[in-house]
């Protein structure tokens, strides 16, 4: 991180390291805040992430340099967000790749969303489960190029190469994914769900609490019967 982005304070009535705030996604409140310790390897969590829905912390706004104020970059962690944030990136951390049930309105004001997770598998699932709820029409998926180490993420590519972060997160925005869509009807979790679109947003609707299984017998061109499962 910059040096001046972030200080300490030594005097004792402070507490030692980070302490973020935590805000609920349904009502903007602080639910939760999360102590990071100053060599950055211990985080811990007072109150819960989820208590009131996904929880968040996004760049305060006012910055000299941001960039778009259309634009919204998610992340998985504080620190990937501030990397982001000193740039003039707006962007938004959710503090765990399975922390992905935003209400799809909370994103209404902004054209495009870039998810930035992690390079690993619960990055990638994550990445995947939150922008299908975002909407795949505005949301786009950060794509690490392959070869990429495991687990590697924003700020590893601000510790790599600090001068040219700019530069090579520019280079890698132009490898971001379309969202795959979601068919109309699916099953998740022994339910049925489908897409219920209002003014462009879109919301899964669970229709039932379990499946019945219907064998039926169906006529093939060659005259031949098979049994399939609707």
């Amino acid at each position: 991180i910059k040096a001046g982005q972030i200080k300490y304070n030594n005097d004792a009535k402070y507490t030692t390291g980070l302490v973020v705030p935590v805000y609920n996604s349904k009502n903007n409140k602080i639910v939760a805040i999360q102590k990071i310790s100053p060599d950055f390897k211990e985080k811990k969590f007072n109150g819960s992430v989820k208590s009131e829905g996904a929880g968040y912390w996004i760049t305060p706004g006012g910055r000299q340099k941001q960039k778009n104020h259309n634009t919204l970059y998610i992340v998985e962690s504080f620190v990937n967000s501030v990397t982001l944030g000193m740039y003039g990136y707006n962007s938004m951390c959710v503090f765990s790749a399975k922390n992905t049930d935003f209400p799809p309105q909370f994103f209404k004001n902004y054209e495009k969303i870039i998810v930035c997770f992690d390079n690993d598998s619960e990055g990638g699932k994550g990445a995947e489960k939150i922008a299908k709820s975002i909407g795949t029409e505005k949301c786009l998926i950060f794509s690490w190029p392959e070869g990429t180490p495991d687990k590697f993420d924003i700020n590893d590519i601000l510790k790599k190469n600090a001068s040219g972060f700019e530069v090579e997160f520019e280079k890698l925005l132009k490898n971001v994914k379309p969202v795959k869509k979601q068919a109309d009807y699916w099953i998740e979790n022994n339910s049925y769900f489908y897409l219920k679109t209002i003014q462009k947003v879109s919301f899964p609707i669970k229709v039932s609490n379990f499946i019945i299984d219907i064998e039926k017998d169906t006529e093939l061109s060659d005259g031949y019967e098979q049994k399939r499962i609707l």
